[in-house]
């Protein structure tokens, strides 16, 4: 089915900025303090599994290298700062895992340990050596040692970053660049109104597809409401390249409970909102979909029974209404 649905937007004062900014911290205050389950970047790690080998955060570590595991079950041992060098730590406090600045390719020089259990040479004395799998001055990376470099923070949706052999980050692993972040609101005060087929009824999230034409520059800000429902919405945001996007994580997180919704959501969370600057000039493509996991359900009931499915979409450009085209109804990404 396809259609144009005009929306009449104008452009946001500070004050209603201000508004929504507020009413954002309210939301999540209020989810937090029910200690109900999200799925956005802020959700407890109910989302985040810690023995299946896969990057679910999408930040670049896996499992036990990854410090949002450690002290779980599935990684006991990472405990940094309990003076013990365990798990995935180069050191710990005083214990540097019997290494030296010489074994570490210096001429000598006492070997330190940050707060966060890596490795410091900044008092070895010589030339530092790439591929001792230590980040000296000058290098980015060493081996395995990657720091703090991760395909999400460099930009990327997801994937993982690697060192070279000259000691540089290499991202040819990562996938998926990220729009950057804009500052032109609209008012909300109009929008496209659809209503999306629950995921547990077909066993995978169903998303309506929008398009709209866009040129490289202009300022998009997208808000989906759930309306006279109780949805937990998703969003997802495209550029003409089709690479270039915004909010395809694990989670839908970087789009996903940003604005408080016209009506809590089942899962307590909030609801898509974000204004991303269009990089290429053609046909953008915004999704919107009721979030689901696996099993269709979250936690342990029927997302369909807790409350209709039906959203509102507003998107301005650079400020002004613009309309969309439904290029698709209920169709997997």
């Amino acid at each position: 089915m396809f259609g144009d649905d005009p929306m009449q937007l104008s452009t946001q004062s500070s004050t209603q900025l201000s508004t929504r900014l507020l009413r954002l911290g309210a939301v999540m205050l209020l989810a937090m303090g029910l200690a109900l389950v999200g799925c956005g970047d802020d959700a407890p790690h109910h989302e985040l599994t810690c023995d299946d080998g896969v990057d679910n955060d999408g930040d670049g570590r896996f499992d036990c290298e990854d410090t949002d595991c450690w002290g779980t079950p599935e990684c006991p041992q990472a405990l940094c700062g309990d003076d013990v060098a365990d798990g995935t730590e180069e050191c710990d406090g005083p214990d540097l895992n019997g290494r030296t600045c010489q074994d570490l390719g210096y001429d000598g020089g006492s070997l330190g340990c940050t707060g966060d259990c890596t490795l410091v040479t900044s008092g070895c004395i010589g030339d530092p050596v790439c591929g001792n799998g230590v980040i000296d001055t000058s290098e980015e990376c060493d081996g395995a040692a990657l720091g703090s470099a991760t395909c999400v923070g460099l930009g990327y949706t997801s994937g993982a970053v690697t060192c070279d052999a000259s000691c540089l980050i290499d991202e040819s692993g990562c996938e998926g660049r990220l729009l950057a972040e804009c500052y032109d609101y609209g008012n909300l005060s109009g929008g496209v109104e659809g209503e999306l087929t629950c995921a547990s009824e077909v066993g995978a999230m169903q998303w309506d597809w929008y398009s709209l034409e866009v040129q490289a520059g202009d300022c998009l800000d997208i808000v989906a409401d759930n309306g006279v429902g109780g949805a937990d919405l998703v969003g997802y945001a495209e550029d003409a390249d089709g690479v270039t996007s915004y909010g395809l994580s694990d989670d839908f997180s970087q789009l996903d409970d940003e604005l408080e919704c016209a009506q809590v959501p089942w899962s307590g969370w909030a609801c898509p909102a974000a204004t991303v600057e269009v990089q290429t000039t053609g046909t953008f493509h915004i999704y919107v979909a009721q979030w689901h996991v696996e099993s269709g359900t979250e936690p342990g009931v029927d997302t369909c029974g807790l409350g209709l499915s039906a959203y509102t979409l507003f998107v301005a450009v650079n400020g002004d209404a613009t309309s969309l085209t439904l290029a698709y109804n209920d169709q997997p990404l």
